[in-house]
């Protein structure tokens, strides 16, 4: 009921291996993104809001 919500990333899957695969957290403050073809991208969210401290974009 009072959960937060913020854009991670841009995903465009006009080519397959760019589109988004999943996402898993990879510690306390970090998660990673992965896409069709295997590559990474990690995100650093900030302890104390969880507001992501950086974003990605891939083809948008």
């Amino acid at each position: 009921m009072l959960g937060r919500k913020w854009d991670l990333g841009c995903f465009n899957d006009d080519a397959p291996d760019d589109g988004f695969h999943s996402v898993t957290w990879t510690g306390p403050n970090s998660i990673e993104i992965r896409v069709g073809d295997g590559r990474t991208f990690p995100i650093a969210l900030h302890p104390a809001s969880g507001r992501p401290q950086t974003t990605v974009s891939l083809n948008c």
